[in-house]
């Protein structure tokens, strides 16, 4: 399970460090947050790929960024998976020609 605190603190730290890292950065921010504005449910479509995998790591921890926002600090990690399941959902489309380590680890990334 995540330690989301941590991880929001790497991540704010990497961006304090490199305003490039941080411009591109804000910019998915604000559609995700835009997202999560105008959509009671989120679908993210996931290959198992670099990019796919960026998204749906900056999805789930933008959650718990608001979860803490709207309900405190204090909100357990275990918490925020159980919300984050009910707001987001995530398609995969399996394909013929992919490694069998991708498909591995597309399983592995979404199971509870």
């Amino acid at each position: 399970m995540p330690n989301y605190h941590a991880l929001w603190k790497q991540f704010d730290q990497l961006q304090l460090e490199n305003p490039a890292f941080h411009t591109v950065c804000q910019q998915s921010i604000d559609i995700i947050q835009q997202a999560f504005h105008d959509f009671p449910h989120l679908l993210v479509s996931f290959n198992g790929g670099k990019d796919a995998t960026v998204v749906w790591h900056l999805v789930r921890l933008l959650y718990a960024k608001q979860m803490w926002t709207e309900g405190g600090m204090d909100i357990s990690d275990e918490e925020i998976d159980a919300r984050w399941k009910t707001v987001c959902s995530c398609v995969y489309f399996e394909q013929e020609d992919v490694f069998p380590e991708v498909t591995t680890f597309v399983h592995d990334l979404v199971q509870p």
